[in-house]
């Protein structure tokens, strides 16, 4: 009589142990990517609702606000630090940049995003991106 073999033998535990570890090396990387671009919405979302604030500020008292008029806004996941810069009667230049510990300062392409007060839409630290790429 032959006795049934039971249990995995060393030689299928070691293929099932490298092909998750191949899946996890190209799965990782590639799911990090995916959530940085997708925590950029913090900034554009945030960036387009000081851009409205001022047009509704502008209207009021015929010039733009500075941050600290604009209660010194923030995005709604933390992932960005927002800045009203360059502001005078006729113009403003809103800035997002990636705050410390975020993790989206690995954003190497995309970590500053502006917008002007004529709608001019940036990236700043985009070596090979550019603002198209980071705005989408």
């Amino acid at each position: 009589m032959q006795k049934s073999q039971r249990g995995v033998t060393l030689i299928e535990l070691a293929i099932t142990v490298t092909i998750i570890s191949i899946l996890a090396v190209i799965a990782v990387p590639s799911y990090q990517k995916h959530m940085r671009r997708s925590h950029r919405t913090d900034a554009m979302s945030a960036l387009m609702r000081i851009s409205a604030e001022q047009e509704k500020y502008y209207f009021q008292n015929s010039r733009y606000a500075t941050t600290a008029e604009l209660g010194n806004p923030g995005t709604e996941h933390g992932w960005y630090t927002l800045a009203v810069t360059a502001n005078d009667a006729d113009t403003f230049t809103a800035t997002a940049t990636a705050g410390t510990g975020s993790p989206q300062l690995a954003d190497l392409n995309c970590r500053t995003f502006q917008i002007t007060s004529t709608g001019i839409r940036t990236a700043i630290d985009s070596a090979d991106a550019d603002a198209d790429d980071c705005w989408r």
